[in-house]
């Protein structure tokens, strides 16, 4: 699992949450081709020390339809990272062979959802004399699994956010799993004397592997997944969604005289 719009759990449930679900994608997309393909020029030629420059991408995707059918009944959305797309070339240290980091492509996947029977209120459409207050009370608490009313709007803005940690902590985080992954060696001699060789035998290493992962439970990427779910930005993103909605409702009862001074969150906004 990973983060969700649920209160968040010692798996990882939060309320609009943040997941860590099972990753279907041995590799990325964009690294088509056979392992080596994976060894640039300078890697293959000869015995280099050439080192190409990293290239970072984050792409944005909406998740996998197994997450999205693992979601459970009161959880609105869902943001999860995938295994990491490592792409890498062989240089050479001493008598050994090493990796070095050409490109690394890590896809942030998220979705939204009302959930079942619930509806967005709307002034004008299915607010009433008898639901306003209820339409209010729930969209200031930021949505209930049994209230009848959300705004997709708003658990998008939830998830959003995840991505934005996802993204803002992304290189804090890789530093130290690219340190692990240009740490791998293998000797320059025997089974691994050429580099196509020693390129493959590398990746095949469990500790490449294991840098791949971006599950909390895998022990990777502890600054993202340190960060509390729901959290001060995760509220104010639904928050900019939410109360104009509730100030509308509230003006709307006003206007239509059902006395909103009788609901506490319109009293407070001084809408009576």
């Amino acid at each position: 699992m990973g983060r969700s719009r649920k209160r968040r759990t010692s798996s990882s449930v939060g309320r609009k949450h943040k997941s860590a679900y099972p990753q279907p994608h041995d590799e990325i997309k964009f690294m088509r081709g056979a392992a080596s393909d994976f060894v640039s020029k300078e890697g293959s030629d000869s015995k280099s020390n050439y080192k190409a420059k990293e290239t970072i991408r984050i792409p944005h995707l909406t998740s996998t339809k197994a997450e999205i059918k693992a979601m459970d009944k009161c959880t609105w959305g869902i943001t999860s990272p995938d295994k990491l797309g490592i792409k890498t070339q062989v240089v050479t240290e001493n008598s050994d062979w090493k990796l070095n980091v050409l490109s690394v492509n890590s896809v942030i996947r998220s979705y939204s959802r009302l959930l079942a029977g619930q509806k967005e209120p709307v002034p004008g459409v299915n607010t009433t004399k008898n639901n306003f207050q209820n339409q209010i009370n729930v969209l200031n608490t930021l949505g209930t699994c049994a209230g009848k009313w959300y705004m997709i709007r708003a658990v998008r803005a939830h998830e959003n956010m995840h991505v934005k940690e996802w993204k803002d902590n992304f290189n804090t985080d890789w530093a130290k799993q690219k340190t692990k992954i240009e740490s791998l060696k293998v000797p320059a001699s025997g089974e691994t004397e050429k580099p196509g060789k020693a390129h493959s035998s590398l990746r095949a290493q469990q500790a490449f592997e294991d840098a791949r992962q971006t599950t909390k439970s895998s022990g990777n990427y502890p600054v993202f997944w340190g960060i509390a779910d729901p959290n001060p930005q995760t509220d104010a993103a639904e928050k900019a969604i939410v109360n104009p909605r509730i100030e509308w409702i509230c003006k709307y009862a006003k206007w239509n005289k059902w006395s909103p001074s009788t609901n506490a969150v319109c009293a407070s906004k001084k809408i009576t």
